[in-house]
């Protein structure tokens, strides 16, 4: 049976997306001052999977000021089923490895599975029924959109977090802004997606929250991460397509 990023007539896109990241809102009593850099996200394809990079630098400052140089990168592989993944995370503050992260997972008959940790230590965490992994996920989102279905509720496996896989609850909202024939991952209007993300059997305040403009494209225009006392906003300067397999 196909993954719904292989069926219901969705579109996804192979691209390339640069974004500006830049400090939405800091709570009273947050530390963090300002932030400012980019991000490079590249979604690519082959016949067997999709791949996904994302590598991001960004300087945040806090009240002290005191500035820290961040680097976040973030590779991962997914099977055009949604059955498997890779995934793999370094981060770095000031040129020191601050995280290190390398696994795989996979998702079985019943929709339950399993991820493995190779680095920093070798441990397994249980996946449950329904679980989805990212490409699957936001296939899930559009398809949902295209079906004028406001809800989606499903635990999600990214490779980021320890505390993963995730409950996450998202709201579609109505189409914004307007279609672009010349533009082919703009050719239709986007949604507003909002996500509460909740550790596995906490329906208490999410770990975090994330507002998206999804294009049924699978382009990203503009997100808001809204951490536990401050927000960081990614908005797309410029996104071109990337080449699709031939003969898929």
């Amino acid at each position: 049976m196909a993954g719904p990023a292989e069926s219901g007539g969705l579109n996804l896109l192979p691209h390339r997306a640069v974004y500006s990241v830049k400090l939405g809102a800091a709570r009273t009593g947050s530390s963090v001052t300002a932030i400012h850099g980019a991000m490079v996200f590249e979604l690519a394809k082959t016949c067997e999977s999709w791949t996904l990079q994302q590598r991001a630098r960004f300087e945040m400052s806090d009240t002290d000021g005191e500035s820290v140089r961040n680097e976040v990168n973030f590779t991962s592989w997914e099977a055009v089923d949604g059955k498997a993944y890779g995934f793999s995370l370094r981060s770095l503050r000031d040129g020191e490895i601050v995280e290190d992260v390398r696994g795989k997972a996979r998702l079985d008959g019943d929709g339950s599975g399993e991820a493995i940790y190779s680095v920093p230590d070798l441990r397994s965490v249980e996946l449950p029924v329904g679980t989805l992994f990212p490409i699957t996920h936001t296939a899930a989102l559009i398809e949902a959109g295209l079906n004028n279905r406001h809800q989606l509720t499903v635990p999600l496996f990214l490779g980021e977090r320890e505390d993963e896989p995730m409950m996450v609850h998202a709201v579609i909202t109505g189409r914004v802004g307007s279609a672009n024939a010349a533009d082919p991952l703009r050719a239709d209007p986007a949604w507003r997606v909002h996500m509460a993300f909740h550790a596995m059997g906490d329906d208490a305040l999410p770990a975090l929250e994330m507002v998206q403009t999804l294009y049924p494209s699978g382009l990203v225009s503009e997100v808001t991460v809204q951490y536990e006392d401050f927000s960081m906003i990614y908005v797309l300067e410029r996104a071109e397509p990337l080449p699709r397999p031939p003969g898929c």
